[in-house]
């Protein structure tokens, strides 16, 4: 018996939705910046050329939307669409996991790649009934976990000691996670004394990496849903989103270039400390035999890290920046305000170049200070060295006489 499944209608009037929004977005963006003071042909070509790159895509996807099929035959499983089709014999399958709530099917035969079925395909319980036969590697694995978990011996030599000690460090772990959060949203929402909620939240990633490598294999620092190790990811995350947030909001940059030298210095230190420590990172590098695979695992988890160094390192640099201020008298070139779609509005002023910048640079102000302000006044830009040598500026609410 043949069993065929099709895109749902929801989803590919979505899409369509998506193709139409993107067109119209972009006409919108080139009007603009064409009736715009500056007119930067530049940025124009810029903005068709993403455009365009979204709307192929769309098209593409689209395509593929109504042309898809899932398959189920007493032999093999197929997807087939416009642009291909793949298909696995059942005999070879070897089990499924799902990610993203996509399924992806494996097989032990090397002549069958791996096999997706996107969640998007109509009557999906019904589809996924016929899956049944097949081993969820998931829970295979997650019991796997379970079973490695409590016969590890560095958590105790007897089982219910294991057992204990396993439940007093996920216990433990709390102490920290719940500490972080409340830390991450007080930076996010009200950063006052800023000091020292910053510092705070310095301290609570600090702590929970310490954890991580002094507790060698037996804490993780991005734990999943399934894993029953102790994670410090709560501590981690949201102290470095508020610092992430605060460094956009509070602080300008002169010069990138010693702030990107220094992000990729550490950044493979620190990718490398993470496989070194973390068990699923270490699990996820011995499971891919191939060279090319860990090297392109290594890159991916190098992306996040470098993300992470980026901010920290721009946020302590400005924040314990103890160096004198060297003020400069600009002009005001422009005067500009900002609605968000969450109705929150910004302001900001373009200003010359000054001494140790050689090109225009934006400065956040207030809203009272933006309706005094006119194109041509003098204001005065602070520059301060930095902690780590990588200037930045602000300005100082104090107009040039």
């Amino acid at each position: 018996m043949v069993k065929e499944y099709g895109i749902s209608y929801f989803y590919k009037l979505l899409l369509l939705v998506a193709l139409v929004f993107c067109v119209v977005l972009t006409c919108l963006l080139v009007h603009e910046e064409t009736f715009s003071k500056d007119n930067n042909l530049n940025t124009i070509y810029l903005i068709i050329s993403i455009g365009f790159l979204f709307f192929f895509y769309c098209i593409y996807d689209l395509v593929k939307a109504y042309t898809s099929v899932l398959r189920f035959t007493p032999n093999e499983i197929s997807v087939t669409s416009f642009f291909r089709t793949k298909r696995i014999r059942k005999s070879t399958i070897s089990g499924y996991r799902v990610v993203n709530k996509d399924y992806l099917i494996f097989s032990h035969d090397s002549n069958y790649k791996t096999l997706e079925i996107s969640r998007f395909f109509e009557n999906q319980v019904d589809w996924q009934s016929n899956l049944t036969e097949f081993i969820n590697l998931d829970d295979e694995e997650h019991s796997e976990e379970v079973n490695e978990l409590f016969n590890d011996k560095a958590f105790g030599n007897v089982l219910e000691n294991r057992v204990e000690t396993i439940s007093d460090y996920r216990k433990k772990i709390k102490l920290i996670n719940i500490p972080g959060a409340l830390v991450g949203l007080w930076l996010l929402l009200y950063p006052h004394p800023y000091e020292i909620i910053t510092g705070l939240a310095y301290l609570t990633i600090t702590i929970a990496f310490a954890l991580v490598i002094l507790k060698k294999g037996q804490i993780t620092l991005f734990g999943s849903n399934l894993s029953l190790y102790p994670s410090v990811s709560t501590a981690i995350l949201l102290p470095f989103g508020g610092i992430a947030v605060r460094s956009m909001l509070d602080y300008n940059i002169s010069a990138y270039s010693p702030l990107w030298t220094i992000t990729f210095i550490i950044t493979p230190i620190l990718t490398f400390l993470f496989f070194k420590v973390d068990p699923s990172l270490k699990k996820s590098v011995v499971e891919r035999p191939s060279n090319v695979t860990k090297a392109i695992l290594y890159f991916l988890i190098s992306i996040p890290t470098g993300v992470f160094i980026f901010f920290i390192v721009l946020s302590i640099n400005c924040t314990y920046d103890r160096s004198i201020t060297q003020a400069y008298k600009v002009q005001v070139l422009s005067v500009d305000k900002h609605e968000s779609s969450k109705r929150r509005t910004t302001y900001s002023m373009d200003v010359s170049p000054w001494k140790t910048v050689d090109e225009s640079k934006e400065v956040r102000i207030s809203n009272e200070y933006f309706s005094q302000l006119e194109i041509g006044d003098s204001v005065y830009i602070g520059e301060k060295k930095g902690l780590f040598s990588i200037p930045w500026y602000f300005h100082i609410n104090l107009s040039a006489e």
